[in-house]
């Protein structure tokens, strides 16, 4: 439905001021009305046509279930009373309240018509602000249903958050347990590997300390520029080029592995290799406990938020936790200076988190040609906003408007978007900061926009922030 516009106006019949001195000039048939007061009642008699000359009436029908409902409000030079006068059935069809205090001026059926030039009858006369009346009535009939339909649209909306809050902690209650092994035994297996090989096989501990410690933190795009200035300066195979590229590791140490024996070499990198899984495994184990905690916070009471909070940091995490996905996604990263802000960090990187995660699915399944994840941080006015741009397949507009909708997954033709609960998260926890999400799609670019209030707990904002 489209919202009524309320401050419409209606075409004033060029007879009306004559009408009002005609036949409402009376001070003998007039009338003042306290707020509250009832001028008629629905299904009673009533044998008068009212011209507000001040003030406000409203008008209201008996539901079935003994409610009232508004049907119109009318104010200074309208008319009340039509419809039961020009019937000649002299029986109210609304209950009509004063909404303040107002005065009144009425003819009955004893008034006997004035010629106006064209005709003596009064039901001619009056027809066109009748007709301009049952308008505003319409209009403002259109605006109550309008409103109506707003408030039932967020109770259900409320009702579903509600209901898939309960769903979700009983979600997180089933998976805290599981995540919990899994964090304390990753962690418990990268301590024991160190401690065996810093003691019985030092030379390999340092690559598998390397892995454990910076993961795989080497893009594709770096890795496939440093294999090839391996291959120039080393004489090592190709393959071996590329393993060592995707190591990060520093260049003194290349030169080492460089006069190694190559089934040496593969073992060394073996070590790597296992410390860095290692630290996949812990990132994605603490990820899922955090996913855990969220889910659980669907739900739940708005958790503790703090002063001294920097978005840029949280992003930054975000990056970090997401390294295995980005690493055939290219990064581009516009970091403003931000003031700090009152939050929660876990929120702030779970809300980064979703949306970055998002584009990657959709760039991978539709095979995007040079993937690329563009973030920015900017002020706009008095909000800060987090930008999050793809060049994936976009989203279909089909679907756009449903985006946030819980377990919404839409694939066609490899155009998958992964969205639904993540979403639903992230429009639930900058819905609780004040902000508010905003998103443009199409092919090759879909855009993600966090606009979050600065508040009153900025602090200042530091270059040392810029990304």
């Amino acid at each position: 439905m489209n919202r009524p516009n309320p401050s419409r106006s209606y075409t004033v019949p060029a007879n009306l001021p004559w009408l009002i001195e005609t036949y409402f000039s009376n001070p003998a048939k007039r009338l003042r009305l306290k707020k509250g007061d009832v001028l008629m009642r629905q299904g009673e008699y009533n044998d008068r046509l009212y011209l507000i000359i001040s003030g406000t009436l409203c008008g209201y029908i008996q539901n079935p279930d003994g409610s009232q409902s508004e049907t119109f409000r009318s104010t200074k030079n309208l008319f009340v009373g039509g419809p039961s006068y020009f019937s000649k059935l002299y029986t109210a069809f609304t209950t009509v309240i004063a909404a303040e205090d107002s005065e009144v001026a009425y003819i009955d059926p004893n008034q006997e018509p004035v010629f106006d030039g064209q005709t003596a009858s009064l039901a001619e006369q009056f027809m066109p602000v009748l007709v301009i009346e049952l308008i505003h009535r319409q209009h403002r009939i259109q605006t109550i249903a309008f409103e109506k339909e707003k408030t039932l649209r967020a109770l259900i909306h409320s009702e579903k958050m509600a209901s898939l809050g309960k769903i979700a902690a009983g979600i997180a209650h089933e998976l805290n347990n599981a995540v919990a092994v899994l964090i304390r035994n990753s962690e418990w297996l990268s301590q024991t590997i160190a401690k065996r090989l810093r003691r019985q096989d030092p030379a390999y501990y340092e690559y598998f300390a390397t892995g454990l410690d910076k993961g795989r933190c080497v893009s594709s795009a770096e890795a496939r520029a440093h294999a090839q200035q391996l291959k120039t300066a080393f004489p090592i195979r190709e393959e071996l080029a590329a393993k060592i590229a995707h190591t990060g590791i520093s260049a003194e140490r290349v030169e080492r592995l460089a006069d190694k024996d190559p089934a040496e070499i593969e073992k060394i990198l073996d070590f790597w290799e296992i410390g860095a899984t290692l630290n996949d495994m812990i990132i994605a184990a603490r990820h899922a406990a955090h996913v855990v905690r969220s889910i659980k916070d669907l739900g739940a009471q708005q958790p503790e938020r703090q002063p001294g909070l920097l978005l840029n940091d949280c992003l930054r995490e975000a990056l970090t936790l997401l390294a295995s996905p980005l690493r055939v996604v290219a990064v581009e990263l516009d970091l403003a200076p931000l003031p700090a802000i009152t939050g929660n960090r876990g929120e702030f990187v779970q809300m980064f988190i979703n949306l970055i995660q998002n584009a990657c699915e959709s760039m991978a399944a539709a095979r995007s040609p040079n993937p690329t994840v563009r973030i920015r941080s900017l002020i706009q006015d008095d909000e800060i906003q987090i930008q999050i741009e793809d060049n994936g397949p976009g989203i279909p507009p089909d679907v756009l408007p449903r985006i946030f909708e819980p377990t919404l997954t839409t694939k066609s033709d490899r155009r998958s978007v992964g969205l639904g609960l993540g979403l639903t998260i992230v429009e639930r926890l900058i819905h609780s900061y004040g902000g508010h999400t905003t998103v443009t799609s199409r092919p090759g670019q879909t855009v993600f926009t966090l606009h979050i209030p600065r508040g009153n707990d900025h602090g200042k904002a530091s270059n040392s922030h810029r990304g």
